[in-house]
């Protein structure tokens, strides 16, 4: 009657792994289901944030390219007026300049002669 008995409690045995092997195999499983589930929702999320980023990253290289234009164009313009202004001064000066040395020749024949006619009396 042993045998049957050890027997028996070894089928119970038996089917007991069994039921936690499975119940592991299970858990198994749903663990691998939901880490594939997890996986997909980061992707997902990634490509998202991707596209996002990607036209933001777009948005501010035109907005940079524009920027960078009108800049450019504002600075040509400072430019030229500054050549303006420059050529002025430099016409404005050189008429004063001249003006002043006609001055000064005018003076220096008045006073060349005033010396004439004080040293040599007519």
């Amino acid at each position: 009657a042993r045998p049957k008995t050890a027997n028996g409690d070894l089928l119970v045995l038996i089917e007991g792994l069994r039921d936690d092997v499975r119940q592991v195999a299970e858990g198994h499983t749903f663990l691998a289901d939901r880490i594939e589930n997890f996986r997909t929702e980061v992707k997902t999320e990634a490509r998202e944030q991707y596209t996002v980023l990607s036209g933001a990253i777009t948005e501010l290289r035109s907005e940079l390219r524009s920027t960078r234009s009108e800049l450019q164009s504002e600075l040509q313009s400072t430019r030229s007026e500054l050549h303006d202004r420059i050529d002025r001064f430099q016409s404005e000066l050189r008429t004063e300049i001249l003006d002043v040395r006609d001055e000064l020749r005018t003076e220096i024949r008045a006073v060349a002669e005033e010396v004439r006619t004080h040293t040599h009396p007519a």
